[in-house]
């Protein structure tokens, strides 16, 4: 018969109070090599005291039919996690690109050595923050003896700016300049309708002296044009307290083993 291929689906489940109270924590699904499969021990969590059970479920394939098996057991010790975090808290000028750095320790317990993957997140910040800060942290550290590990957590966050730009003239007032030539218009209008209506030559002479004085506004007045600058702030990250929480795992993008929250404050 050809060796069997497919996954494996391991779960594993808790058990409570009464048989009825079963409750799955983890699950795992690995592809077959070479007719078989190996999930790392329960690596979504430590059971608790008391019946557990993790349920290993083939997939099948076109040879053979799919099928299940469980394994149940009795947790009497071992439920100290593999290893602790702890992170330093930090406070920080928005924007700072120094001393902007949260040690993150890895500590091991009961003699783990191996890789621990780390995550990092944004879990609280003030109402209504802006430019929330960012985190970045190394992805993996290496447990090689009993000593602890550190990784440094950046923090990136944006500092407040300026931004200034300059008006080529002045629309409030050209608006203004050009309003007063419409009614000067408007004016001449009336004065030259009121002259063909009289044959007296004084008013005519009147209304080109008007003429000659608008024209003479229009002109100073339209010639005049301003500038000027206007100077905007634009506001960095919201001061105040904000925390990060790191998750270590046994490989990347796992269930989380553990986890520490730490603090900074931007000033």
């Amino acid at each position: 018969m050809p060796t069997p291929t497919g996954k494996i689906t391991y779960t594993h489940y808790l058990y409570y109070a009464s048989p009825s109270e079963w409750s799955s924590n983890w699950s795992d699904t690995e592809t077959l090599s070479n007719g078989s499969a190996t999930s790392a021990p329960l690596p979504g969590g430590i059971p608790l005291l008391g019946t557990a059970s993790v349920t290993a479920s083939y997939s099948g394939d076109s040879t053979y039919g799919p099928e299940s098996t469980v394994a149940t057991f009795t947790v009497t010790a071992g439920t100290a996690l593999p290893f602790s975090l702890s992170g330093s808290p930090l406070t920080i000028v928005a924007g700072a690109t120094s001393g902007n750095t949260s040690t993150v320790t890895v500590t091991p317990q009961g003699g783990f050595t191996g890789n621990v993957y780390l995550s990092c997140a944004l879990v609280s910040s003030p109402a209504g923050a802006i430019h929330l800060p960012t985190c970045n942290i190394p992805a993996s550290v290496n447990i090689t003896s009993t000593a602890a590990a550190t990784a440094a957590m950046t923090i990136g966050s944006t500092a407040p700016s300026t931004v200034t730009t300059t008006a080529s003239g002045a629309p409030g007032r050209n608006g203004r300049v050009w309003n007063a030539a419409n009614g000067a218009f408007l004016l001449c209008g009336v004065v030259l309708l009121a002259c063909c209506k009289s044959s007296r030559r004084r008013r005519l002479w009147i209304s080109f002296g008007v003429l000659f004085v608008l024209g003479g506004f229009i002109a100073c007045g339209g010639g005049n044009s301003g500038g000027g600058t206007q100077t905007q702030q634009i506001p960095g990250t919201t001061p105040g307290s904000y925390a990060f929480t790191v998750k270590g795992a046994f490989s990347a993008n796992g269930a989380s083993q553990t986890q520490v929250t730490v603090s900074v404050t931007i000033q």
